[in-house]
């Protein structure tokens, strides 16, 4: 039994060092928006995000401000799970670790409700 333990706290150890930050997403979507929505968009994600959580769900949502825009992290533990960066030129992109690491819906119900016209 000790073994066992011992082997799955290795595990988690090297899971948790091999685990993806933003530079190493890829990116998955694209979408143009009007320039006066960054904020609204970046809003729109991070609600979006924190909904589909369940109340004790270890991820969490992380917005900042960044040089060109505003970044939206959807963390999970100590890993970038998915990220969206809404450009202040309007470009707004999606990335994520995996197909599986979600993010899509929400990206895309935000891009549909402040897309550029």
């Amino acid at each position: 039994m000790t073994k066992l333990i011992l082997a799955g706290i290795g595990c988690a150890a090297v899971v948790g060092c091999a685990a993806p930050q933003h530079d190493q997403l890829r990116v998955t979507e694209r979408g143009q928006i009007a320039p006066t929505a960054v904020g609204a968009f970046a809003d729109c994600m991070a609600d979006g995000w924190k909904a589909e959580q369940p109340a004790l769900s270890q991820v969490r949502i992380e917005e900042s401000r960044r040089a060109e825009g505003m970044r939206i992290d959807k963390m999970a533990y100590s890993f970038t799970a998915a990220s969206a960066d809404a450009f202040d030129d309007g470009r707004v992109e999606l990335r994520t670790g995996t197909p599986t690491n979600g993010g899509g819906k929400v990206f895309d119900a935000c891009l549909s409700r402040f897309a550029a016209k």
